[in-house]
């Protein structure tokens, strides 16, 4: 009989089961999540009745505008300021994101409250840095112009919308 004291034996931790768990997981997190553009600001776009725009295989520059005329060019927030920094900061920002793209196309997502004063400032901004190509974003009504229902509830959800080009047999305003 063997009386003397065993040494104790190294425990035996097998971490490879753990690992493929864990890459597994990740695996399946991964292939089953579905990222969405998140807007920073929300905004509730106006609604038109006009055509859609047509898709265009280059992206345009976007400006978001919202209710309380706070600015985001290009993804970039522009901090709220005098108006005459303002309108500065506005143009820094569009050259800025003009020169980084070829495309020198705009489009305008502005709330449907935003005051018509802070659109106008982004278009001044826009006309200083040579920008004549614009379009407005907003909510299309499908069916609209065949029913003469009233418009339907604003849709805040940015992947509901389109840009929509103002309509040609619409009056232009004075230069």
């Amino acid at each position: 009989m063997n009386l003397r004291p065993h040494p104790p034996r190294p425990a035996d931790l097998n971490l490879t089961p753990l690992v493929d768990v864990v890459f597994l997981l990740l695996l399946f997190f991964m292939i089953s999540t579905t990222f969405e553009q998140q807007r920073e600001i929300p905004i509730a776009l106006p609604e038109a009745k006009g055509q859609p725009a047509r898709q265009s295989d280059s992206k345009p520059l976007v400006i978001v505008i919202d209710s309380d005329s706070r600015y985001i060019v290009a993804e970039q927030p522009i901090a709220p300021g005098p108006e005459q920094d303002t309108h500065e900061l506005l143009v820094q920002a569009l050259r800025q994101a003009t020169a980084k793209s070829a495309n020198r196309t705009l489009l305008i997502e502005a709330d449907a409250h935003t005051p018509h004063q802070a659109v106008m400032r982004m278009l001044d901004a826009a006309q200083e840095v040579g920008l004549t190509r614009l379009a407005f974003a907003a909510t299309h009504i499908p069916g609209a112009q065949e029913k003469s229902t009233p418009p339907a509830p604003a849709i805040s959800d940015p992947a509901a919308t389109a840009p929509v080009e103002p309509d040609a047999s619409s009056p232009r305003p004075p230069q």
